[in-house]
């Protein structure tokens, strides 16, 4: 039994082999259990980036929907919607008699978008006769391919704002405001005042006045494109505009065409650089005549740009 288990001790070479332990052949399996099962594979680092970029988007929704909503529904609103002015028409004045002094009409504007304007030289020839501008000039002004928006000319009749229009001419269009006119011309000037081009008067009568006269403007939403451009829809929350009251004046007009005569004639006589004429009836302090006259270009005479009556 000795020489049988020294040949099975003892290898080839004459070394003698170790046989494994129990011990550490247990434990081997052991090792690698735990640190297979501790380790985080791609697809579990991939689900919990999935889980924190869902949360992280759930919260903002939350945030966008509760607190700003508002905030970017008007962010909205403003890309397809725009707010328009519907300007108040201004109140008239009379005399005690009824008769007008002052009132605001419809005035138009002729704008070209030059970038529309198919045949410049054409478009010029059309409305030249119209607006009594020289068709070079015109052609040139509608050449300009620079901003779409060229002022042809201010002010124009409604006669000549229905000729226009008739045309239908690519490009051009019109710009309403409102324009101040007066019957009696400039010999009313002095009492009545003046109003500037955005429809508030900035002296005499019409400046102390202004808040009887100027009404109050009202509004609309209308859609627009995304470059701002009105589309062919309808408007909306629309607030009409409430026009001024009108005013009536204890001035007689034609008591004060023939003051203005009179005092034209006792300057003439006398030479004289200006005239004051106040009327009034002295039983109720009513003013019924007041002419303020100056001397003009080439030695005429002409009513004065200020009540001087008053100043």
């Amino acid at each position: 039994m000795t020489a049988p288990r020294a040949a099975y001790a003892r290898s080839a070479g004459g070394v003698r082999a170790s046989r494994p332990s129990a011990s550490k052949s247990r434990a081997t399996p052991a090792k690698r259990r735990t640190r297979g099962g501790g380790r985080r594979g791609p697809f579990g680092t991939f689900t919990i980036v999935i889980a924190v970029l869902a949360i992280a988007l759930g919260l903002q929704l939350v945030r966008v929907q509760l607190f700003d909503g508002s905030k970017y529904a008007s962010y909205g609103i403003s890309e397809t919607e725009a707010g328009v002015i519907l300007p108040a028409t201004r109140g008239a004045i009379y005399d005690r008699n009824g008769d007008l002094l002052a009132a605001s009409v419809t005035r138009y504007d002729v704008i070209a978008d030059d970038m529309l304007v198919t045949d410049a030289a054409a478009a010029a020839i059309a409305l030249s006769p119209i607006l009594q501008i020289d068709t070079a000039k015109l052609t040139a002004m509608l050449s300009e391919r620079h901003n779409g928006f060229v002022v042809l000319a201010r002010e124009i009749t409604s006669s000549q704002q229905n000729s226009i229009a008739a045309l239908s001419l690519p490009g051009i269009t019109f710009q309403t405001g409102s324009l101040r006119i007066s019957p009696g011309g400039a010999l009313f000037q002095p009492v009545l005042g003046q109003v500037n081009t955005a429809n508030l008067g900035f002296s005499s009568l019409e400046y102390a006045y202004n808040a009887v006269l100027n009404g109050r403007n009202g509004h609309e939403l209308v859609a627009v494109d995304p470059a701002g451009s009105m589309l062919p829809a309808g408007a909306k929350d629309v607030v009409p505009a409430q026009q001024g009251e009108s005013l009536v004046l204890t001035i007689d007009e034609s008591l004060q065409n023939e003051v203005t005569k009179d005092v034209t004639a006792q300057m003439l006589a006398t030479h004289a650089n200006s005239g004051i004429a106040v009327i009034e009836d002295v039983h109720t302090g009513e003013i019924l005549s007041m002419v303020d006259l100056v001397r003009g270009p080439k030695n005429s005479i002409v009513p004065a740009g200020d009540d001087l009556a008053f100043t």
